[in-house]
């Protein structure tokens, strides 16, 4: 018997063949526990305090989630609520007093639930990443699956005789299926899941163990996410008597979801399988968040040998005197392995004090980005380009074998890494192969020409120890053209302050023109009159003609259309642009008005976006959620003071007799005067710059979300009271066409 706080309901303890199990049940907390350890969880009526080690046991407490939360409401209510028959109850039930009596397949359904909960208690659950913890259905005894052995017989009978397991099997499992009935998990999220993990069969579309183990994972990953988010606003308010938490947050701070020490040693004693073991460089690469970090880009595997260098090094204990093994001082004990821990949050914590416009400061720092909210486009790709900076001192960029300080997350970095095997210059082709530069390519966002326009003007230097006479560019050169390509797609302020006009709170680059950068002038008013356009002549049928077509032949406003239709939609667009009537952008100033007109909710009747065809939709979620389809997009612009926010709403349709899914991306954005690198062109054009991406449960930053590109920078073509028209400011091609809703 376990006794339980508050009004002292109490749960008797539950035994089965493997382990004791006990679980108390108070309107302050929830907690379950086995063989003298505890984990509790905050129940919906309060927090409950985090328990120390007592008696030489671990203890690890967790607070709870909003997720976690309607679990532990619908777990109070089911269980005080259920009730029995008498022989069932003499044979199984437990009485409570003051509660009806509850059976034990119902506390099994509370560890169920409990399972996302991370921490470990000694009777054998385990509560975390890969942990299964299932019901046994009518009368039988709950069973938990850790990691390791436990993990792979879960495998094993989830496959039986085949080599590998499909999405329908991984949906049946109990765990999964649980969720899925009660509502704490949308199967467009099991399905985005399965989707992002990697295929092992020919046919690519079931896994194997690995694949499973990463899709268990993922499912945790939900939970914990939105246990970040909280804990991080806790931190904020600031509240009295509050646990403070000792790690610190993969995304930088000291606040919110941190890997505490007591997490920490719980994934050394998992690693090593005791807290008095050892660990080796590759045991610490199999470590679940490093291999989290691996996979979104955000670190790699030479700057963790770099960290593996600097830790204090132990001999291998167990290997007896004389016995062939890991050679001596390439081992790290617990000691060892909480310095790398300290050492990777500082790393992150580095990068957050030092990030740019890229990264937004409003918003809760999360420990890893989970591949279980992202489309497997997307996890990888930052914004295309990185922030100018002044190139380092000669002596410090000697790239004839001189030892360089230089970080990759600066273009004299990437300068470095790129031009290794290059005689320390980069040839047009060399730059049309980087990674960043291909991707804008393939998401028709540049092409090659343009960057060869760019290439042309930069400065050139002698190919030294180059094995080609073709034109290239040492670091000076490489710095230019990040910066230039920074300009079109990061809309990096000079000297990182941004600008505003003294008539409008739009806000500018404030650099000069001159040198391909975007320039600030003053904005005189507009009247209300001629946001309105002209019902006369031949801009009004060229309007008619060309909103006719939009809502008479385009279907998913456009994409999958053939390439008659797209002549035919260029050919009335050009027809409007060429009258010149009503159009507020034309001229060489910008009006307050201007603000005013475009201000407010837009829906997106056709694009000729190749990106947007390709990624089925803005988000790409389509191309990820099997049967989604894309439905519209609308574009919310607000305009208020100095604070410009802007949405996206993405609708799509997952099943016939679903409700649709909306997809919000929530945005910054800013009207500004540009010049074309290629044309040198003035244009007026829409600065977007993604926050956070959300749809059901999930919430995630976007900056790194790629797909989003296709509208980041835009030229406003035309704009009247209830039609705008923007176009690519580089892939000129691309046309969204606009009509107020």
């Amino acid at each position: 018997m376990c006794g339980g706080e508050g009004d002292g309901r109490v749960l008797s303890s539950q035994r089965t063949s493997a382990h004791s199990a006990w679980v108390s049940l108070t309107p302050s907390h929830i907690a379950f526990g086995g063989s003298g350890s505890t984990a509790t969880t905050t129940s919906p009526w309060g927090a409950a305090p985090r328990p120390s080690a007592r008696d030489g046991s671990s203890s690890v407490a967790q607070l709870l989630p909003s997720r976690k939360r309607r679990i532990a409401a619908a777990l109070f209510y089911s269980l005080r609520d259920q009730r029995h028959g008498p022989a069932e109850a003499a044979a199984r039930e437990t009485v409570v007093p003051g509660l009806p009596p509850i059976s034990s397949p119902f506390l099994a359904r509370l560890g169920g639930a409990a399972h996302h909960a991370r921490g470990r208690c000694a009777g054998g659950f385990q509560l975390g990443a890969v942990t299964a913890v299932r019901s046994p259905g009518d009368g039988g005894a709950a069973t938990a699956v850790e990691g390791g052995e436990e993990l792979r017989e879960a495998f094993n009978a989830a496959v039986g005789d085949e080599e590998f397991l499909g999405l329908d099997g991984f949906r049946a499992l109990a765990d999964v299926r649980e969720l899925l009935e009660d509502g704490l998990l949308r199967d467009s999220e099991v399905l985005a899941i399965w989707k992002a993990v990697p295929k092992a069969d020919p046919a690519g579309d079931r896994v194997d163990f690995v694949g499973f183990s990463q899709a268990f994972s993922r499912v945790d990953a939900l939970f914990e996410e939105e246990e970040e988010e909280e804990e991080e606003e806790e931190e904020e308010e600031g509240g009295e008597g509050r646990v403070a938490e000792a790690g610190t947050n993969r995304g930088g701070g000291e606040s919110g979801g941190a890997v505490g020490p007591g997490e920490t040693e719980a994934s050394f004693v998992e690693l090593v399988g005791s807290s008095e073991g050892v660990l080796d460089l590759d045991g610490l690469l199999r470590w679940s968040e490093v291999t989290e970090l691996f996979e979104e880009g955000l670190l790699n595997q030479e700057e963790v040998e770099q960290m593996w260098e600097g830790l204090p090094k132990v001999a291998n204990r167990v290997q007896a005197a004389g016995e062939a093994g890991t050679e001596e001082g390439m081992l790290i004990n617990l000691a060892g392995f909480l310095e790398f821990d300290r050492q990777l949050s500082d790393l992150f914590e580095d990068e957050e004090e030092s990030g740019t416009d890229a990264a937004d400061q409003d918003q809760p720092p999360t420990a890893t980005s989970t591949a279980a909210s992202t489309p497997p486009t997307t996890p990888a790709a930052a914004a295309p380009v990185v922030a100018a900076t002044a190139p380092a001192s000669p002596e410090a960029m000697d790239l004839a074998g001189k030892e360089a300080v230089a970080d990759e997350g600066t273009p004299e970095g990437l300068f470095m890494r790129l031009s290794a095997n290059t005689g320390g210059v980069l040839t047009l082709d060399n730059l049309l192969g980087w990674t960043e530069v291909a991707e804008l390519l393939e998401d028709d966002l540049m092409s090659r020409e343009e960057v060869g326009s760019v290439f042309e003007a930069l400065p050139k230097a002698k190919g030294r120890g180059s094995s080609t006479s073709s034109p290239a560019i040492d670091v000076k050169g490489f710095v230019e053209f990040a910066r230039k390509l920074d300009e079109m797609f990061e809309d990096v302020e000079e000297d990182g302050e941004e600008t505003s006009s003294t008539d409008t709170s739009a806000r500018s680059d404030g650099s000069d023109a001159s040198d391909g950068a975007t320039a600030s002038k003053p904005l005189p008013d507009m009247t209300t009159s001629e946001a309105v356009v002209t019902k006369e002549g031949n801009a009004a049928e060229a309007k008619a003609r060309l909103l006719s077509m939009c809502q008479r032949e385009m279907a998913d406003c456009g994409m999958g259309c053939g390439e008659d239709k797209r002549t035919e939609m260029l050919e009335a667009m050009e027809a409007l642009l060429a009258t010149e009537e009503g159009n507020l952008v034309l001229g060489d100033d910008l009006g307050t008005g201007l603000i005013d007109t475009l201000a407010g909710e837009w829906r997106l009747l056709y694009t000729s976006s190749n990106a947007m065809e390709y990624n089925q939709g803005l988000t790409g979620l389509a191309n990820t959620i099997p049967n989604a389809k894309f439905q519209g997009l609308r574009q919310i612009l607000h305009a208020d003071g100095m604070v410009f926010d802007a949405e996206y709403e993405e609708e799509l349709m997952t099943g016939d007799d679903s409700e649709p899914l909306i997809i919000t991306v929530t945005s910054d954005w800013e009207v500004k005067q540009t010049s074309s690198l290629v044309t040198g062109k003035s244009s007026v054009a829409i600065a977007v710059a993604p926050k956070q991406i959300k749809y059901g449960f999930i919430t995630v930053r976007s900056e790194r979300w790629k797909t989003l590109r296709a509208m980041m920078l835009l030229d406003i073509a035309y704009l009247d009271a209830n039609l705008r028209i923007m176009r690519g400011q580089t892939a000129r091609q691309n046309f969204f066409v606009f009509v107020r809703v």
